[in-house]
């Protein structure tokens, strides 16, 4: 093997820089340019060898073709430990998991799924998984229902989303939970609502409910380093929705409306 057109000795390691060399015979007609150092990856391949559209590196949660547009999601839900696609034509389409080779269509394109495949020597250690139920959110609504920021804290920090529209959307979807804990409802019945009255509620169609839904799951899977299961910030059962979060406050105009510790709405 040759490095920039010097043999390697043997069993000693060479440390690649990017515009490496490598080859395998004295010739230079049959080079390796060294052209990305990341580490392995998950990797959509655009199927036509002819495109110059580069792969898609996949993260823990997409919208594609981009969050303008959006046709599908592919998110990694990490119980399973499989890549999953959602179309994003109706409110109700079930994900399905994707394996290796399989083909996915967006952007009037088609797409091969290829894995990584890395090796446990050099795997990263994952950090350890919390759950929904130890991070408290904490929503500031403007008293006239414009603005919405959040504000998430974990055991070891505070998150700043910023202001967003689909924080009003969870919002509303902790409204519900808070306001089913205040009638003494269980936890597991606790803020099912079914989309056409948060459409009503919200003033928006079920096709742009959908992508506000994986627009949430989106930020919260970014800011969060794949450490959360994103899918579950808002849980689908039985046709309807709820905010996946148990620990939450509303301040509407800096004023407490509602929280989920051990108060409920006051309305």
């Amino acid at each position: 093997t040759w490095l920039n057109h010097s043999r390697l000795t043997a069993n000693i390691r060479h440390p690649l820089q990017l515009n490496d060399k490598i080859s395998f015979d004295e010739s230079a007609d049959n080079d390796f340019n060294v052209s990305d150092l990341s580490p392995p990856g998950d990797l959509l391949i655009p199927v036509d060898t002819d495109s110059t559209v580069p792969a898609v590196r996949l993260d823990p949660y997409h919208l594609l073709p981009d969050e303008q547009n959006p046709e599908i999601v592919i998110y990694m839900d990490r119980a399973l430990g499989q890549w999953c696609i959602e179309r994003l034509v109706a409110l109700n389409t079930a994900p399905i998991t994707l394996n290796e080779n399989d083909v996915v269509e967006f952007g009037g394109q088609s797409w091969q799924l290829k894995l990584g495949h890395v090796e446990t020597v050099t795997r990263q250690v994952e950090l350890p998984k919390q759950t929904l139920n130890g991070l408290d959110f904490i929503f500031d609504l403007s008293l006239d229902e414009e603005v919405t920021q959040l504000k998430l804290r974990t055991p070891e920090q505070t998150l700043d989303f910023h202001i967003r529209s689909h924080h009003y959307l969870t919002l509303n979807l902790a409204r519900y939970r808070a306001s089913d804990a205040g009638k003494g409802l269980d936890e597991t019945q606790q803020g099912w609502v079914y989309p056409e009255q948060l459409t009503k509620d919200l003033g928006i169609d079920i096709s742009y409910l959908n992508i506000q839904i994986h627009r949430a799951r989106k930020q919260f899977a970014d800011q969060l380093h794949n450490s959360y299961d994103a899918q579950h910030l808002i849980q689908r059962r039985a046709g309807r929705l709820r905010f996946g979060g148990s620990l939450f406050s509303v301040y509407k105009g800096q004023q407490l409306e509602c929280e989920l510790h051990d108060m409920s709405c006051g309305g």
